[in-house]
């Protein structure tokens, strides 16, 4: 841009048009005629319809967001209604064997969820009496997780990790609906 004495810029500079003639010769002032608008026009523009500001938008927002702070166990509770059973171990440590009971109380569907920082065997056991049990699914070889929804009527689930020298964390879950 070329330097003007005393930082003033002339008013007649023209717009050249390209080679297919969409552009029309305009001056400076006429391009900023277009671009002027009073401040109090910008703020009624940025407030929109409901004439509300900056600062009620954020009141707004943290007012909602105050309603919607709740732990994703109250969550599950209140969207199950005190009908679901649960057990959990989460980020136990992998060099010890780990397990979890669940006394499915009559429920119908049995969840499961095992997952491990470091290749493992999962066992899924079933009991009526809790003293007997029978293995219902065991990892043919080491794996990082496993899943599984069952319909079935024995009470008594137990979910067992195998202990991982390498370490990290396994996480054993199940519920019962």
């Amino acid at each position: 841009m070329a330097d003007y004495p005393d930082g003033m810029i002339p008013t007649s500079t023209t717009i050249q048009a390209d080679e297919t003639g969409l552009a029309k010769d305009a001056t400076l002032q006429d391009v900023l005629s277009k671009l002027d608008i009073t401040l109090s026009q910008f703020r009624d523009a940025i407030r929109g319809s409901g004439n509300k500001t900056i600062s009620d938008l954020d009141t707004d927002l943290s007012s909602i967001l105050g309603k919607l702070d709740i732990t994703l166990s109250s969550l599950r509770d209140s969207l199950l209604n005190g009908s679901s059973l649960y057990s959990q171990l989460i980020d136990a440590d992998e060099t010890s064997d780990q397990e979890i009971t669940l006394d499915k109380k009559g429920k119908n569907v049995l969840s499961v969820y095992a997952k491990a920082d470091n290749a493992t065997t999962f066992t899924l056991e079933f009991s009526n009496d809790n003293t007997n049990w029978e293995i219902y699914y065991q990892s043919a070889s080491d794996e990082t997780e496993y899943k599984d929804n069952i319909n079935a009527a024995w009470r008594y689930w137990r979910l067992r990790s195998a202990a991982n020298a390498s370490g990290g964390n396994v996480t054993l879950m199940m519920s019962a609906c």
